[in-house]
């Protein structure tokens, strides 16, 4: 009985596959991968077929093994490593096979990898964008009522130096500049809380002995 290869079309009785011993190691490696993987690197292993001529059954052993190593260990690529998760490996992979006017046979594995990176790098990206605007909103949490609350205790603000008198409007507008910078609304600019904020920036001039008053 006769089999053909879907990824390299070689032809040849079963015996053939079972008997070469790349073979059986590029089967063995291929049933590891991921199932969202596993038939997709097959079909990808055939564009580096040349034309209508079948691949050398240990170059499609190869190749095979290659595309595995990769998927399932990582691979050194452009001085950066890429470890992916299974599902960016089979989207990059489809990406390839569905490409229009594809220029085959492939040579290398660079165009896949380019798009490996690239939707690693979105992937990045977006982790990013969301990591910032849950700080943001931590942010906006820390600078609440909350914070308000603790910023205009009693006991806290009696124990913060008064003022002085000729420079209480100038102190005032800075704290009042400093509070909507750390992102305090119009709405939560009480007078007390902006005195608080003066008084805590007097406090620590005197402590530095900056205060030349």
């Amino acid at each position: 009985m006769k089999a053909t290869c879907p990824a390299c079309g070689f032809a040849a009785g079963l015996e053939a596959y079972i008997a070469d011993a790349d073979w059986r190691e590029a089967v063995m490696a291929a049933a590891e991968l991921p199932s969202d993987c596993g038939t997709l690197a097959i079909r990808y292993v055939g564009l580096f077929r040349p034309g209508k001529r079948a691949l050398s059954p240990d170059r499609a052993a190869r190749l095979i093994r290659e595309v595995c190593d990769m998927i399932i260990k990582g691979v050194d690529f452009d001085r950066r490593r890429i470890d992916a998760p299974s599902h960016i490996w089979s989207q990059a992979l489809m990406e390839v096979l569905e490409r229009p006017n594809l220029q085959r046979p492939l040579k290398n594995h660079h165009y896949l990898l380019r798009i490996v990176e690239s939707k690693l790098a979105a992937r990045d990206d977006a982790f990013q964008v969301e990591r910032a605007e849950r700080r943001r909103g931590e942010s906006r949490i820390q600078t609440g009522p909350r914070r308000l609350g603790d910023m205009l205790d009693n006991k806290q603000q009696s124990a913060l130096p008064e003022l002085p008198q000729a420079e209480r409007t100038e102190r005032m507008a800075k704290a009042r500049e400093l509070l909507i910078e750390e992102g305090f609304k119009e709405s939560w600019l009480v007078e007390p809380l902006i005195e608080q904020k003066a008084r805590e920036m007097y406090a620590e001039e005197v402590v530095d002995g900056s205060d030349n008053s």
